[in-house]
């Protein structure tokens, strides 16, 4: 399982949030920290990135697709989204509101 750090936490009008970045999509991945949060946005960056919302591992075909630089804000249970790179080299950023 891949290990991200959320190095910037900042103050929003309704709480904190916690930006990171996952480097490591080569095996299905779920948000390592503040998985409890509200709702994250995430962004694919290098390469597409595949993910799911229900917990079931996405592989390098299956699962919603998300193109280079293209962001998703999702709201429900962080704890069950995993990622997956279609591609090596493959990062997420992600930030996570409380």
């Amino acid at each position: 399982m891949a290990k991200a750090g959320f190095t910037q936490s900042f103050s929003t009008g309704s709480g904190k949030a916690f930006f990171g970045r996952i480097t490591d999509l080569s095996a299905s991945t779920p948000l390592p920290l503040y998985s409890s949060g509200r709702s994250a946005i995430f962004q694919a960056q290098g390469q597409p990135v595949r993910w799911r919302p229900d917990g079931i591992d996405p592989d390098s075909t299956t699962g919603m697709l998300l193109a280079v630089g293209e962001s998703v804000r999702y709201t429900g249970d962080l704890s069950q989204l995993r990622f997956i790179q279609t591609a090596v080299s493959a990062t997420l950023e992600v930030t996570v509101f409380k």
